[in-house]
């Protein structure tokens, strides 16, 4: 209670003696990590086996290296992304600390590091993994319904057959689509 009285009394004093305050924000150690940067950062491959990996340089804003310190990321987009496994090494001589990040599905994962305060984050991709031989992948939906005056309208993506049928030059796909229009009660 008495750090609270203590601090709206230095805020009274300030805003009475038309003052400013500044404020920088350091970690425990008197890190800025102002002048960290991402050095260099290479695909993955979503098989989550091979690993992408993001090099991180900790300088602060005095140009002094910040060494011992492991950052903390976390994924700035949100939903299914498919990341497996992270891990980042604590900082060497040089500043420099290299994170590795595995995923499981392809495309363009953006990581932020959090407790490095100048909002530090890295934009990394995972290509797709390279397979032996034809590769196919059927997506399919379901059923969709729609409620517009009156009516419910029903479709449908899929196949009574087994969809996907080998041929001398290659596959053929056997694909339906079925829908309905009905009126509502």
């Amino acid at each position: 209670m008495r750090v609270l009285n203590v601090a709206y009394k230095l805020l009274l004093l300030v805003l009475l003696a038309n003052c400013s305050i500044d404020v920088a924000v350091e970690d425990l150690k008197g890190n800025d990590f102002l002048r960290s940067s991402v050095v260099s950062n290479s695909r993955g491959i979503g098989d989550g086996v091979t690993a992408a990996v993001v090099v991180i340089e900790l300088r602060n804003s005095d140009d002094s290296l910040v060494t011992g310190h492991t950052p903390d990321l976390s994924l700035a987009n949100t939903g299914s992304s498919g990341i497996t496994y992270y891990s980042c090494t604590p900082s060497d001589q040089l500043g420099l600390s290299t994170c590795t990040i595995k995923a499981i599905i392809v495309g363009v994962k953006t990581i932020v590091f959090n407790n490095i305060e100048i909002g530090l984050s890295s934009d990394i991709f995972f290509d797709p993994p390279k397979r032996d031989g034809n590769f196919f992948q059927l997506i399919s939906a379901g059923a969709v319904m729609e409620d517009a005056s009156g009516y419910s309208v029903t479709t449908q993506l899929g196949s009574p057959y087994e969809g996907l049928k080998q041929e001398v030059d290659g596959y053929q796909i056997y694909i339906s689509t079925t829908g309905a229009i009905t009126p509502t009660e």
